[in-house]
């Protein structure tokens, strides 16, 4: 991935990366960004794990959000985002973008009834794996799950 040169192509570049999880998908977008530091780009993610870890690192690349979506497949829960680092695009586009949120923002916001089933569920999910992390690995993850505690679905 950090070999991937992308100013020998005009135009803008959208990077699809789905399948891995965030701490790895964080790994390539930073390389592809370090590779391609004047490039005109918008990266369009699915993370499989880690979402936490993804949205922090790109909070870090100074990336703004264009949009987020929640889905599920085969009862598995899926987050989708459509980020920029800040650029040409961000601040062309600036309306159309925002900042980025360590726990998502439009992903809650529900339009009909099963849209609040999977975003409730799916948060149900989420808290609860944190709560084990915290047992199980002895690990510091009580900001998380009050990240995620904070949420108000609507």
């Amino acid at each position: 991935m950090a070999k991937l040169q992308l100013s020998t192509f005009s135009g803008k570049h959208l990077i699809i990366i789905a399948g891995v999880g965030g701490n790895l998908m964080s790994e390539f977008v930073a390389a592809i960004c370090q590779a391609n530091p004047t490039v005109d780009m918008e990266f369009l993610l699915c993370p499989t794990l880690h979402q936490y870890t993804l949205r922090q690192q790109l909070i870090a690349l100074d990336f703004f959000l264009k949009s987020e979506a929640l889905i599920t497949d085969k009862n598995r829960f899926y987050e989708i985002l459509a980020v920029a680092p800040c650029n040409k695009t961000a601040v062309t586009d600036k309306g159309l973008w925002t900042e980025i949120s360590t726990v998502g923002g439009a992903i809650w916001q529900s339009e009909n009834d099963v849209q609040a089933r999977v975003a409730s569920a799916y948060l149900r999910k989420t808290l609860a794996h944190y709560c084990r992390v915290q047992l199980d690995d002895c690990s510091d993850v009580q900001h998380i799950i009050d990240a995620y505690s904070a949420i108000n679905l609507a």
